[in-house]
């Protein structure tokens, strides 16, 4: 019986371990809103006005533009914050007057 307990712990705590490790690795979902600062073409990102920087695929680097308002859902992968989809919002000189 003690036997059975110990190997049914040592199950226990070693499938823990490799949820965990799941976790770690799987991508994190989140959502940026805000001011486009600057677009980074080279490096294919943007960088709002908060200082949080997106990485974005050649298609939506071509539909942004620094002073845009920009809506982004986007996964964490390692140190990017890499756009999974994207709402622009174009500031026009026009509308300010």
């Amino acid at each position: 019986m003690r036997k059975a307990l110990v190997l049914a712990f040592a199950l226990t705590l070693a499938l823990s371990g490799v949820a965990m490790a799941q976790d770690k690795a799987a991508p994190r979902d989140a959502e940026a809103k805000g001011t486009v600062r600057s677009v980074e073409v080279k490096q294919q990102a943007i960088l709002l006005e908060d200082g949080t920087r997106l990485w974005v695929s050649d298609k939506q680097i071509d539909q942004i533009w620094a002073g845009d308002q920009v809506k982004a859902g986007y996964e964490v992968k390692g140190d990017k914050n890499v756009v999974t989809e994207v709402q622009v919002e174009r500031f026009s000189a026009q509308e300010a007057d």
